[in-house]
C-alpha cells in the first residue's frame, strides 16, 4: 500500500518532476520488460504532447459523480 501522505506529495509535483520521478522508479523496477517500458514511454509522450486531451483523476471522478443518478 502506498503511503497516502507520500501519494499526496507526488500529486502536487509539477509534470516535469513527475516525469523525473517516474524515470527513477522505472529504473528501480527491474522486472519491467523493455517492451512494456517502451509502451509506458509512448503513452507518457502522448499525454505530454496532448495535455488538453486528458483530465486528472480527481476531475474524472467529479464528472462521473455528476452523471450518477441520485437515489
Amino acid at each position: 500500500m502506498v503511503n497516502p501522505a507520500l501519494l499526496e506529495q507526488v500529486k502536487q509535483l509539477a509534470l516535469e518532476d513527475k516525469a523525473q520521478l517516474r524515470s527513477v522508479l522505472d529504473a528501480d523496477l527491474v522486472d519491467v520488460s523493455p517492451d512494456f517500458a517502451g509502451l509506458l514511454d509512448a503513452r507518457w509522450a502522448e499525454i505530454e504532447a496532448n495535455r488538453d486531451d486528458y483530465v486528472s483523476i480527481d476531475e474524472d471522478e467529479r464528472e462521473l459523480r455528476a452523471r450518477r443518478p441520485t437515489v
